[in-house]
């Protein structure tokens, strides 16, 4: 029994030597990121502003110049994933476009009564567009920005010049492929931004990997899960989405009359490609980049593919009627 008994210890305090710095690095790994996300959120929140539309509040920033693109993003997400994104990508003058980046209703300064549906945040854009004086723009919506960028398509053909989904939510997604309901309890019980960074880590370890000859994108993408810190202001707009996402009905995507490009990877896990093949099917004359094999980010992990479909896009259906307005003209 004594000889046991010393063995027992043995191995209690060799399991302390490696969880408790096991533990120590996780912390600090966390703490780290943490603190480098909050700082990202306060300096890009400074190039943002919050304007009053017809529909309420709406947070945007904008970056580059030339033909207006406006950019949805998806969930979680904010102004601020597309804003870093940029200035890794394009530099401090941005994209070869002018970039307008909203948050959506529910996410950042962008309160959920501005736009709770999908059809809702359509309407919310074209009045953030009102304000800035755009009359039309092309239209990209990212993951769950898809929806709310098939709706302006469909609620507003006179202002959208061209459709661009990638990697979006088309159709209805089931409550348990949203969110699976152990990941939604773990979400509910535990600290978020701790959970945003495990996730990452496990996102950003493949993606890395992937890209791993690409700086840039590798840049892009810890700077992606670098701004979906801190969680807590787009936890509204989160719940919202996967709300939203379970109740799509059958759209009139057959009634979408400008240029629509769908970009979507085989093996995105996150929104199936079948969300790819029902938007390019659906709508007159799509065009579809069926990317072989990339994942749900296919906008980092591919991002040369997709940089230069949307270039040739955009090029391909010029667009004279984005003239400014005397109210942008004034605010430039």
């Amino acid at each position: 029994v004594p000889f046991m008994k010393r063995w027992i210890k043995r191995i209690a305090l060799a399991m302390l030597g490696i969880i408790v710095p096991a533990c120590g690095w996780v912390a600090y790994d966390f703490l780290t990121w943490r603190s480098a996300g909050r700082a990202l959120f306060a300096t890009n929140s400074r190039a943002a502003t919050v304007v009053t539309t017809a529909r309420g509040p709406v947070e945007y920033a904008e970056v580059g110049s030339g033909r207006p693109v406006l950019q949805i993003h998806g969930s979680p997400g904010g102004f601020d994933n597309f804003y870093a994104m940029h200035r890794i990508h394009s530099g401090a003058d941005g994209p070869p476009f002018r970039a307008i980046l909203p948050s959506r209703p529910g996410y950042l300064r962008t309160p959920l009564t501005t736009g709770k549906t999908h059809a809702d945040q359509a309407d919310a854009m074209a009045a953030l567009l009102d304000v800035i004086g755009v009359r039309r723009v092309a239209v990209i919506g990212v993951s769950d920005g898809g929806p709310s960028a098939l709706q302006f398509a469909v609620r507003h053909p006179d202002r959208c010049s061209a459709l661009i989904l990638v990697s979006g939510v088309v159709h209805k997604i089931p409550d348990g492929d949203v969110m699976p309901p152990v990941m939604k309890l773990v979400y509910t019980v535990m600290p978020k931004d701790f959970l945003t960074w495990f996730f990452s880590k496990l996102m950003s370890g493949g993606v890395r990997k992937e890209v791993s000859g690409d700086p840039v994108a590798v840049a892009m993408a810890e700077v992606l899960m670098t701004s979906m810190v801190p969680f807590a202001p787009r936890e509204e707009g989160t719940w919202n989405d996967v709300a939203n996402d379970k109740q799509i009905r059958e759209w009139p995507l057959q009634d979408i009359r400008c240029p629509t490009l769908v970009i979507h990877g085989t093996a995105d896990t996150s929104v199936p490609i079948s969300h790819g093949d029902s938007a390019a099917a659906q709508i007159p004359g799509a065009k579809f980049v069926r990317l072989q094999g990339a994942d749900h980010l296919a906008f980092i992990t591919r991002r040369k593919v997709v940089d230069a479909a949307i270039a040739a896009f955009l090029a391909e259906h010029p667009d004279s009627g984005w003239t400014p307005t005397a109210a942008a003209a004034k605010r430039d």
